[in-house]
């Protein structure tokens, strides 16, 4: 049985997602799963860059709600460790395609985020695959499903998939508190060539998107207003 489970990417696949949105941070047992299905996966955060699934779990379940004196970004935006970013690819030696996630993942302890969106971006590389089967998840403090996130671009013309991400308070308690976005990426059309991905956030408190600009080389949004905003972006792994 286990023989035939790993030679299986389509179970591969499925059981990677099922961990995945079940436990949104725990690389490690991600890690375990993906073995047990004959393939592997790759993780990179804002913090460390490529890493080992313990190494990201610790970074992605970091807490600072003990810390005396928190550090906060310029001009006096969000709190400079607001959030923290990861991404992972799952990949099985019997199946051209690379399942991608990116995820952003707020301190429990703060509670400010605000309407407007939001917005998520997985950036590609190369043009020479094809996207399919995208997905996005949101978690409230508490560990509740919220369904905060909706497509926004498919990246056919950027090689940029984007999200946005329709995150807000509640009883003082952030209702999109772990965000999942994935896309597969079918590399049966690159041949030899190497595909490099990562994942930008963007958190955004007060203000109307005016205009969205995503790319393998960063995330550029306008506004109007004066919002408070935060970008953070992971190192790139190749998939």
């Amino acid at each position: 049985m286990a023989e035939v489970k790993k030679s299986d990417p389509d179970a591969f696949f499925v059981a990677v997602e099922e961990y995945q949105r079940a436990h949104p941070t725990d690389y490690e047992g991600l890690a375990r799963v993906a073995e047990e299905y004959g393939g592997e996966v790759q993780i990179s955060t804002n913090v460390t860059g490529p890493t080992s699934p313990s190494e990201a779990k610790r970074v992605m379940e970091y807490d600072s709600s003990t810390d005396d004196e928190p550090t906060f970004g310029p001009m006096a935006n969000f709190p400079a460790d607001a959030f923290t970013v990861s991404i992972t690819s799952s990949a099985h030696p019997a199946s051209s395609v690379v399942g991608v996630t990116g995820t952003a993942n707020w301190r429990d302890n703060f509670a400010g985020q605000a309407a407007p969106f939001d917005i998520a971006s997985l950036g590609f590389s190369s043009q020479c695959g094809t996207f399919a089967s995208y997905s996005a998840a949101t978690y409230a403090v508490g560990g509740g499903s919220t369904g905060l996130a909706t497509l926004r671009d498919g990246g056919a013309g950027t090689g940029a998939p984007t999200w946005n991400v329709n995150a807000y308070t509640s009883g003082f308690a952030n209702q999109a508190d772990r965000i999942l976005v994935s896309v597969s990426y079918d590399k049966a059309g690159c041949g030899t060539s190497n595909v490099q991905a990562g994942f930008i956030y963007e958190g955004n408190q007060g203000g109307s998107i005016v205009s969205v600009s995503a790319g393998f080389l960063g995330l550029s949004l306008s506004y109007s207003g004066a919002p408070l905003t935060l970008q953070k972006g992971t190192g790139a792994i190749t998939i």
